[in-house]
């Protein structure tokens, strides 16, 4: 009744155009453009949209219950001939499928199954996965990464320290100096403020490094533990630790034709890289697998 005279019903075509028009909830186009109205709002943006799924016969039920499906492999790769995001829909209401979001693309890569995905990656934790020999190498690689930790971390966390309690220690005599009338006080204004905004960058930094303390030892016992079990830990895992296993393991992998093409972090890539256990004698991958660098990337 707010859009037509009382006289006239409200048919079907009509009820469609009040219905998409955006004048309803505050905007309005003109010279091609779309602006930001004034005027007093019939709907909200949000019940606007709504009304625009239900007229375009979508069913909002289902595309919000997709979107809850906990898809193992979703935002994991990204599509390789597009670069666009690969998202995750079930064909026929219960076949898994990945596929380009072809988001202002023509890209015609066809979707891959989840089957396919799945063993392709069932292949690829096999071959993290060490034997006893190149666990000791392994064992070996991150006590070593932890003495160099120690000597770079210790001195750059200390010097930091220093310098905050001699700033500190500043400040405690810009302000007695203050009290006791030595100095001026655009002087003192001037000091405050560079000792404190020194201080307050510090106290940031410090904080930084003592967080990427704590993820350098979480990262160096995931690695042992994927060596250890990586097989055990993704068959057993639901589809959200699926997801972040291989979040943990995987950098910016990509799918073409229904196929993954995985690109390891380090160190994965390296054990990855290692001759097949029948065919090596030991595995001398201790230097190459020092993860010191990597954790700082990952910090």
């Amino acid at each position: 009744t707010k859009f037509m005279p009382y006289d006239r019903k409200l048919n079907k075509t009509t009820l469609s155009k009040v219905l998409k028009d955006m004048f309803y909830m505050g905007s309005f186009v003109w010279g091609k453009k779309r602006h930001n109205g004034t005027h007093e709002l019939f709907v909200n943006q949000n019940e606007w949209q709504k009304a625009q799924d239900i007229a375009a016969g979508r069913n909002v039920g289902k595309v919000k219950q997709q979107n809850t499906i906990p898809f193992a492999f979703k935002g994991i790769f990204k599509c390789a001939v597009c670069g666009r995001n690969v998202t995750a829909y079930l064909a026929k209401g219960k076949y898994p499928k990945y596929t380009c979001t072809h988001y202002e693309t023509n890209c015609t890569q066809p979707a891959a199954n989840e089957e396919v995905l799945h063993s392709e990656v069932q292949k690829l934790v096999h071959s993290v996965q060490t034997s006893e020999a190149g666990n000791a190498y392994l064992k070996a690689a991150l006590k070593k990464s932890l003495e160099e930790k120690r000597e770079w971390h210790g001195k750059g966390y200390e010097g930091m320290l220093q310098e905050k309690a001699m700033l500190n220690a500043r400040l405690d005599k810009i302000y007695e100096d203050k009290i006791d009338g030595r100095i001026t006080q655009d002087f003192y204004d001037k000091k405050f403020k560079e000792y404190t905004e020194r201080v307050e960058k510090l106290t940031a930094e410090t904080a930084n490094y003592e967080r990427a303390n704590i993820n350098y030892y979480e990262f160096g016992l995931k690695i042992l533990e994927l060596a250890n079990n990586a097989e055990k830990l993704y068959e057993m895992a639901t589809p959200e630790e699926k997801q972040e296993l291989l979040r943990f393991l995987l950098s910016n992998s990509l799918l073409k034709d229904r196929m993954p093409i995985f690109t390891l972090r380090v160190p994965f890539n390296l054990i990855a890289k290692r001759p097949p256990l029948g065919e090596r004698q030991a595995w001398g991958g201790q230097r190459e697998l020092n993860p010191y660098c990597e954790y700082h990337k990952l910090a």
